[in-house]
């Protein structure tokens, strides 16, 4: 099994789409990036979340991932990933057809990543960011302690 699937992870304005997009222009033959964001912009526009568009994003996405392995593309999947159940589904649908690897981003320092946010076109924004650290990473942080 040549292929693989690289599920990034870390927090908005961690690096991973700078990430995603270096690997993909450095080995176009090899790579296709694949973003629920950049999927819900093209389908939703400025629509809201709902339920059922977000089923619709996770279907197309899965729809992408296949066609793209199915291609002999390895795929890099570069959104924030942090519930377990990105991953879980990814590994059920894809674990027998391509080598399904983490990439972590968590490193990137809170305030770095809402500097780099800051910075974009369209930031997700401060309080966002603040948000998914306390959910997700702060507890690590003080397990580790």
């Amino acid at each position: 099994m040549t292929q693989q699937i690289i599920l990034l992870r870390g927090l908005p304005g961690s690096g991973k789409t700078t990430w995603a997009l270096q690997e993909v222009a450095a080995h176009p033959d090899t790579y296709k990036r694949i973003n629920k964001d950049s999927l819900r912009a093209m389908f939703d526009g400025t629509c809201g979340y709902s339920f059922e568009r977000e089923v619709f994003i996770l279907d197309v996405r899965e729809t992408l991932i296949g066609m793209a392995l199915e291609r002999g593309f390895s795929v890099i999947i570069d959104d924030t990933n942090f519930g377990e159940h990105h991953e879980q589904r990814i590994r059920y649908s894809f674990e027998d057809r391509a080598q399904i690897t983490v990439k972590d981003f968590t490193d990137v320092p809170l305030e770095e990543c809402i500097r780099r946010d800051a910075g974009r076109d369209k930031p997700v924004g401060e309080e966002v960011i603040r948000n998914m650290y306390q959910k997700y990473l702060a507890p690590k942080e003080e397990e580790k302690q």
